[in-house]
């Protein structure tokens, strides 16, 4: 589970508003809601798994809302400035 109060340092403002619309992160904050907690520190919408062996490679694993996904792809493909949210 990543930490969100580092979160938005890590990943940057555009990637972190992706992954606070995920449905992943929406269904953490309505149990929270539901279950009347204080809004949780962790979340398993950003996940880092370990390289099987040194030198090769780790892997991010980030749910993105669906909006988010495509503006991601759209500036993937236009070559676009990523530090801009939208």
């Amino acid at each position: 589970m990543a930490d969100l109060d580092t979160l938005p340092e890590i990943l940057g403002a555009w990637l972190f508003e992706g992954m606070q619309a995920s449905s992943v992160r929406l269904a953490e904050e309505e149990v929270d809601r539901q279950q009347g907690k204080v809004p949780r520190r962790l979340t398993d919408a950003v996940r880092l798994y370990l390289a099987p062996a040194e030198g090769e490679d780790f892997k991010l694993e980030l749910a993105l809302g669906f909006e988010m996904g495509l503006k991601l792809l759209r500036k993937a493909f236009h070559k676009s400035d990523f530090s801009q949210p939208g």
